[in-house]
């Protein structure tokens, strides 16, 4: 049996006083610190209600950033857990769902006030259902899976750089360079909202999931972060031990933007 140790961390970086970053572990909205937990594949909450672990990234400025992330996991995470529960649940209607109402919550509270106009957010996480998950995104925070030294994107950014990447009209390095690399062309927030919603690939032992904001990884590279996943594990570091290298790591860099991130390692059961 596959068991997940996981760890959710947010910092406002060493530039920003204020952090427009909210993370959900579970049932769990945080805005500063850190939460680490420890569930089995079996454990009965897992499999029959389906574990949310998110990172939502604010746009908009200081007031409506902050609002827009936290309603966005507020509301994913209200209306995901009182439509699930089920063997038979089809979860990618219900993510669509939940991420439908957080959508239209946010688009409300931008129209109610002038101050918010132009709040939205990010939004990209996993829901585990035992030793299967999906995968959820919407504008340019990421998911990864970490494996034997390899990083793999398990979302796309919705930019317009990455857009370019996908048409063969720029390549990863100029994207990275690019001034177009966070323009986002989708959100929470937008009229037209279709979040991407797709199976994640077989976990196994030794695996790390990686859920971050751009305060990560725009501070910290790929070929970085493989590297030290790989160091992190190699000395049996815990999830909470790694979440907070990472952001000491983003914050040595530069720590430009807010810093959120979820590190879930995979493990088996020692019997």
């Amino acid at each position: 049996m596959l068991v997940f140790d996981i760890c959710g961390a947010t910092h406002p970086g060493v530039v920003r006083q204020h952090n427009e970053d909210h993370i959900l572990v579970g049932r769990f909205i945080k805005n500063s610190g850190q939460l680490s937990l420890s569930v089995g594949a079996d454990d009965d909450f897992v499999p029959a209600s389906g574990m949310l672990l998110c990172v939502a990234d604010g746009i908009g400025g200081v007031a409506g950033g902050e609002l827009a992330s936290r309603l966005t996991l507020t509301i994913l995470e209200k209306a995901f857990y009182a439509d699930t529960g089920s063997d038979e649940q089809d979860y990618e209607s219900v993510l669509r769902a939940a991420a439908d109402h957080a959508n239209d919550s946010v688009r409300q509270a931008a129209a109610s006030s002038h101050e918010y106009t132009d709040m939205g957010s990010t939004l990209s996480g996993v829901c585990l259902l035992g030793e299967r998950y999906w995968v959820l995104n919407a504008g340019d925070s990421r998911v990864y899976r970490y494996r034997d030294g390899l990083l793999k994107p398990l979302s796309d950014d919705d930019t317009l750089a990455a857009q370019a990447v996908r048409s063969g009209a720029m390549t990863f390095k100029q994207a990275a360079r690019s001034p177009d690399s966070h323009v986002l062309t989708h959100y929470v927030g937008v009229a037209d909202f279709r979040p991407a919603v797709n199976p994640g690939p077989e976990l196994r032992h030794g695996d790390n999931l990686l859920i971050c904001s751009d305060g990560l990884y725009d501070m910290v590279d790929d070929d970085t972060l493989a590297r030290h996943l790989q160091q992190f594990n190699a000395a049996g570091l815990s999830s909470a031990e790694q979440a907070a290298r990472l952001l000491a790591l983003a914050n040595a860099c530069g720590g430009r933007d807010n810093i959120s991130l979820i590190v879930i390692g995979v493990n088996h059961e020692r019997r």
